[in-house]
């Protein structure tokens, strides 16, 4: 599965309350191993919103799931699912 967009607001790296937040841990805990793109954010500020909403228990799990690439043609090869996430 492949996440495109992970930011509250567009053209910023601002995830503050963002629903990408959300619609990852979600996809993770239902077993999907989930590919985020995000030409604004850096990919540590995304594994850390995730890993900081869970409990330590889960981190191991949710950084096995996890890929976070800069470069949109790689990420959705091999994938079965685009989600365009805007506001």
């Amino acid at each position: 599965m492949v996440l495109f967009g992970f930011s509250f607001k567009e053209d910023t790296d601002d995830i503050r309350n963002s629903v990408s937040i959300n619609i990852s841990l979600k996809l993770i805990q239902e077993g999907c191993f989930l590919k985020i793109y995000d030409p604004k954010v850096p990919s540590d500020i995304i594994i850390n919103s995730l890993t900081n909403r869970t409990s330590k228990v889960n981190n191991n799990s949710i950084l096995s799931k996890v890929y976070v690439s800069n470069n949109p043609y790689f990420i959705l090869k091999n994938s079965d699912a685009l989600i365009i996430s805007t506001k």
